[in-house]
């Protein structure tokens, strides 16, 4: 595989699960699947730096940390039929543009993953040569005093302008269904994920394409659509750009993230193998 610079841009977090703190976060769900692809991986992210956590994330992909007190820490809930509650128990710095490394801004794909509205707008501008993905869910939560996160009416017609993919859930819009047009109208590719019922990809213009969802036994739904994303966004090299079956690829390798506990482990051999069988 042909390696490409792929830059992740999101504060990474620590999962309070039954088990204990976990690494989670986008940028840790994804990383691994983009490795596997062979992409040259780099993080900027927020956390604290001592953190054993951050030390995981080290070894998946070379890293830039910008120090906190506290590494972002989530707690989700998760009822019988699915339905999730969601925690903040602690953020960390936003990432602004002057946190990137110079050396890292010529990356060709590059992926905005904010978690608690911790990625500024700006830096999206930094990047008018590159490739750009966007999961926006961390611009759509909000939280009270005791971290119970709820939605947030978010549009930034400026920032999409520079944006070329948003992959998002119907989960994140909650009671504001309308901003999916909003979405759909801003970039040229939007994907509106919808878990084991498949997607939508709305293509600038009007195209609007349905796609399902690869078959999975569910064991832990957590990670699922950063790795779809992932998915989705580290193929495109591999399919000469082809957006359905890239979306085909990050379904199947959500499908199997779902079915194992915690973070997948991707191999190369896994992901040529897809490759192959979607390209065929």
């Amino acid at each position: 595989m042909v390696k490409q610079d792929y830059l992740l841009i999101g504060t990474t977090t620590a999962d309070l699960t039954p088990n204990g703190r976990v690494l989670g976060g986008t940028v840790s769900y994804a990383a691994p699947v983009l490795t596997a692809f062979g992409h040259n991986v780099k993080i900027v992210t927020s956390a604290n730096p001592n953190d054993p956590l951050v030390e995981q994330l080290q070894q998946i992909a070379e890293c830039h940390i910008v120090s906190s007190e506290y590494t972002p820490t989530f707690e989700n809930r998760y009822a019988a039929d699915g339905t999730r509650t969601q925690y903040v128990r602690h953020t960390a710095q936003t990432l602004h543009a002057y946190h990137i490394p110079e050396n890292w801004r010529d990356s060709q794909y590059v992926h905005i993953a904010p978690l608690a509205d911790d990625v500024d707008v700006s830096i999206a501008q930094q990047f008018a040569d590159s490739t750009l993905l966007l999961t926006p869910q961390g611009f759509l939560r909000q939280w009270d005093t005791s971290g119970l996160v709820s939605f947030k009416h978010w549009l930034d017609t400026e920032l999409l302008a520079y944006i070329d993919i948003i992959i998002c859930s119907v989960a994140d819009f909650h009671e504001a269904s309308n901003l999916k047009h909003d979405y759909a109208n801003s970039v040229p590719q939007f994907v509106l994920t919808n878990g084991e019922h498949g997607g939508i990809l709305y293509e600038q213009g009007g195209g609007e394409a349905h796609y399902q969802a690869y078959p999975a036994q569910e064991i832990d739904p957590t990670g699922a659509g950063d790795v779809f994303a992932a998915g989705v966004f580290g193929s495109l090299p591999f399919v000469g750009n082809n957006m359905q079956k890239a979306i085909e690829i990050g379904a199947r390798l959500a499908a199997y993230n779902v079915s194992v506990q915690g973070v997948a482990e991707f191999t190369v051999e896994f992901i040529e193998e897809i490759l192959k069988q979607v390209n065929s």
